[in-house]
């Protein structure tokens, strides 16, 4: 998965796949396909919640590459 995402960043956005901000986000991506498959329970602590708070986060990342 770290290859087809690092070849997807460096051919669309033009990127590194090292650089920090990008790491990160794949970090929350990974954390977000878990919570996908789990149990849809939003309770702290679950698989599902911690892909939910990633969401959210990984939209202000989004902003970030494009700003």
């Amino acid at each position: 998965m770290q290859f087809a995402f690092g070849a997807i960043v460096e051919q669309v956005v033009g990127l590194s796949p090292e650089a920090p901000l990008i790491r990160r986000l794949l970090e929350h991506y990974s954390t977000f396909m878990k919570g996908l498959v789990s149990l849809p329970l939003n309770i702290p602590g679950t698989p599902y919640a911690r892909a939910v708070e990633v969401r959210n986060y990984s939209k202000y990342i989004r902003g970030q590459i494009s700003a």
